[in-house]
């Protein structure tokens, strides 16, 4: 049985075990309201993948987009969503009609500790959020992306191999 990019794992399965993992964006909801709300109890961090968790019966995972070195702001904004692992080329990208992805710009916040002491609008990048076009970016602009363009989902599909190696393999054991 072939298992496309996935079937590097040394052995075939007729009935491959599963594994659920759950993708979480470097954002507000994606933090705090996604990988953040997962059970210490049940999720424990799983050091080989970093931003990462394995729940205790091997079953599932979790993990956090990895931060390309060039969104770094992102990250630290928690703005970083999956399109923007794109370059800033593809991310701007239209189709010949015209449409793409639509940002609005979040209001860059201050903050001292945890108090917040000013907000103002930004139009800084790494502020901006998408607003619409998602469909059309995925269906028609990532479609025609170069090998090169996708460079930095490489540590992505590393990390969920490790994720699904902890758990694929866990159960596979006699």
């Amino acid at each position: 049985m072939n298992y496309g990019p996935l079937s590097n794992f040394n052995r075939e399965w007729d009935n491959p075990p599963s594994c659920v993992i759950g993708l979480f964006d470097h954002d507000y909801e994606g933090i705090d309201y996604g990988f953040n709300k997962l059970s210490s109890n049940n999720f424990i961090k799983f050091a080989p993948v970093k931003d990462s968790k394995v729940h205790r019966n091997k079953k599932a995972a979790a993990m956090l987009l990895p931060i390309p070195s060039e969104r770094e702001d992102y990250a630290k904004n928690k703005t970083l969503v999956i399109e923007f692992l794109f370059p800033e080329s593809i991310v701007n990208k239209k189709t010949p009609d015209g449409r793409g992805l639509l940002f609005k710009y979040e209001k860059e916040i201050t903050r001292v500790g945890w108090k917040e002491t000013s907000k103002k609008e930004s139009t800084e990048l790494a502020w901006r959020k998408i607003s619409s076009g998602k469909d059309i970016f995925a269906q028609q602009i990532v479609a025609t992306c170069t090998q090169q363009e996708c460079d930095a989902f490489k540590t992505l599909f590393e990390g969920i191999i490790k994720l699904i190696n902890e758990c694929v393999y866990c159960h596979s054991k006699p």
